[in-house]
């Protein structure tokens, strides 16, 4: 769980600051800028920024021409995100941006990247998931529940009391699996009666979950150093909420590793001191290492959902701003295609 990191590096990147290696540059103030059109060329970069900094921001990458645009919420509206753009989701042509530690949702229209609204009351939001076109959940770090946002006036109605901090989430049959980073179940919620109705037993602390072209659940468990428990990949059956496939990995795991699938859903990615990849036909963990960590720091992935490229973020220190890694795949091999600046603590991807 990136704030939990954050929170560790708050002492390091204090010192940073007060040394002075460096002043940000002033940005812009209403600035109007080139903009993306909705063309499937388009990537975002979730940026979280530094904790208590209020650096968090936005990148766009053109897919086509290699261009980057930084910190793009700044520019169109003036203003900047926040503390610890967490995540972004994308319904059409309305992006939902997490803002944790400042707690807020910003709503943008796309691709202008214009604010048209705002979602508050919120302790310390993680992950935002669409129900219908009236209802969202949103999990949370502390508050030991999920919030219910009404979509028709960006307001949270209500909460589903759930324990521990809950993290990613999916929807499949009017079922909501969410993963918790404090215990070993995966939660199950009723979409349309907002009950919490079923946990499934499955590896401790889970915080990345994909549902892949057999609609089978893939949940991430990372362990706990402390306790002793390392991390595992579980394979979940939602027409009888049972574990199917279990792979026990060998160490814990760092809370910030991430699973993903590529457009097809058939392939699992996954981040452990490296980005491997794995059939979900497989039964037994014989996981391809694609990418070498060699010597960086990866904090995020992404996979494209129509060319399956692989991009892969690199938070170096913590401190200044991070590299993005764009790799062309074929079968088990990948070929760096493109790198990139984002801006700091790069940790997320969202394609549109």
């Amino acid at each position: 769980m990136r704030l939990f990191k954050n929170l560790i590096l708050v002492y390091f990147s204090f010192l940073i600051l007060c040394t002075a290696c460096r002043s940000d540059l002033p940005r812009p103030q209403g600035q109007q800028v080139y903009l993306p059109t909705a063309s499937k060329n388009n990537v975002y970069i979730v940026n979280e920024g530094m904790f208590n900094n209020g650096n968090g921001a936005i990148s766009h990458y053109n897919i086509l021409t290699g261009e980057v645009l930084e910190d793009v919420y700044q520019k169109v509206n003036g203003k900047p995100i926040g503390n610890i753009c967490q995540s972004m989701c994308v319904v059409d042509s309305v992006g939902y941006i997490v803002v944790n530690n400042s707690q807020k949702i910003i709503i943008v229209s796309l691709p202008s990247f214009k604010k048209v609204g705002e979602i508050n009351n919120l302790q310390s939001p993680r992950y935002f998931l669409p129900i219908n076109k009236d209802k969202a959940y949103v999990t949370d770090l502390y508050s030991n529940a999920i919030a219910i946002i009404d979509l028709n006036t960006n307001k949270k109605i209500s909460q589903i009391p759930c324990n521990g901090s809950t993290e990613e989430l999916i929807l499949f049959n009017d079922k909501v699996y969410v993963t918790n980073t404090r215990t070993d179940k995966l939660y199950v919620v009723d979409a349309n009666t907002n009950l919490l109705e079923d946990s499934i037993a499955i590896g401790f602390c889970s915080s990345s979950i994909r549902l892949d072209k057999d609609n089978k659940i893939w949940a991430y468990c990372t362990g706990d150093f402390d306790k002793k428990i390392n991390g595992g990949l579980y394979c979940i059956d939602p027409a009888t909420n049972k574990v199917i496939q279990r792979f026990a990995l060998t160490t814990p795991l760092n809370t910030w590793d991430r699973l993903d699938i590529n457009g097809s859903k058939d392939t699992l990615y996954y981040m452990n001191n490296g980005i491997f990849q794995l059939p979900i036909a497989a039964t037994q963990l014989r996981p391809v290492l694609l990418i070498p960590l060699a010597g960086r720091n990866f904090y995020g992935l992404g996979i494209d959902p129509i060319n399956g490229e692989v991009y892969v973020a690199d938070a170096i220190d913590y401190a200044q701003r991070g590299m993005i890694y764009r790799y062309k795949t074929k079968g088990s091999n990948a070929e760096l295609h493109a790198s990139f600046k984002a801006s700091v603590i790069p940790s997320d991807f969202v394609f549109y």
